[in-house]
């Protein structure tokens, strides 16, 4: 729904849609697996065994969430990594 409403704002800046659609999903997936709304790490701790808290177990998506900045950033300074498979295959 939000993305019904910046579309305007995003083509009047000149901001590549393809672009700004990959880092959009790389964000929902990024809120999808950090905790209160991660799920899987939720049911983990729950099924894990008695000594392990759901502290710890919300820790796992750490490594995870680093790597996804890490792609946000790069496809932030190199944009035409986002366009590379797309011109590619035709």
């Amino acid at each position: 729904m939000v993305t019904l409403i910046i579309l305007p704002a995003l083509k009047a800046h000149g901001i590549d849609l393809v672009c700004s659609g990959i880092a959009a999903t790389i964000l929902l997936e990024m809120g999808l697996i950090h905790p209160p709304a991660g799920a899987p790490t939720s049911s983990s701790s729950t099924r894990s065994p008695p000594t392990s808290s759901c502290a710890t177990s919300s820790g796992a998506p750490r490594l995870f969430i680093v790597l996804m900045i890490l792609a946000i950033v790069r496809l932030a300074l190199f944009p035409q990594i986002a366009m590379w498979l797309p011109e590619n295959v035709k």
